[in-house]
């Protein structure tokens, strides 16, 4: 029943943007935390390192499609959440995306799954950019769609989105996160749900 109702999502909106060819995606992506900021550890993994190793990855699967992209971090240095938002906020381009990859943690060793989550104000078109990643990547894994108060997310005049891609704190999803294979097939899905190919 869940894959129905997903693909009656799909269906119904197809990709978030659905862009015309004379229109262009500019993806911004930021590697959350790096350098003296490592987020959630976990024995020697850091989410920083994982964050980058992600968005290192989806800049290449998104160019590989057309897509410019820009990188708020190219390696493991500390930059304020300020000078990260200046970045994107730089950019004149139309349709600019903001995506910040982030891992979450838990007291609750049992939480697991992915989080998208869009600020509390968010306008209509970022809501339903976000619904429609979600449904995107609720085909490979269980995602889920939040609220937070996060400064990446603030007073943005493009559509910003943060995504936990999973819990570091859960063994399986700390397994998955590490896995090449698995980034490959949620970098797909969220690049589908970005464009209209």
């Amino acid at each position: 029943m869940k894959h129905l109702a997903v693909f009656a999502v799909l269906s119904l909106f197809g990709s978030a943007f659905a862009l015309s060819e004379s229109q262009k995606l500019h993806l911004v992506i930021d590697p959350g935390h790096g350098g003296k900021d490592p987020g959630h550890p976990v024995e020697q993994v850091y989410e920083s390192d994982i964050n980058l190793q992600w968005a290192l990855e989806l800049k290449e699967a998104a160019e590989a499609r057309g897509i410019e992209v820009t990188l708020t971090r190219e390696e493991d240095e500390f930059i304020q959440l300020s000078d990260r938002a200046a970045i994107a906020d730089a950019i004149e381009d139309d349709n600019v995306v903001l995506i910040s990859l982030h891992q979450a943690a838990s007291n609750n060793s049992d939480a697991k799954g992915t989080r998208v989550y869009t600020s509390e104000d968010a306008d209509e078109a970022t809501k339903s950019l976000a619904a429609i990643i979600k449904a995107h990547l609720d085909t490979i894994y269980e995602t889920r769609l939040e609220e937070g108060d996060f400064y990446m997310l603030r007073n943005r005049n493009y559509p910003a989105i943060m995504i936990s891609a999973g819990f570091m704190s859960n063994a399986d999803n700390l397994e998955l996160l590490q896995s090449e294979e698995f980034r490959a097939q949620f970098n797909d899905q969220l690049l589908n749900a970005l464009v209209k190919e």
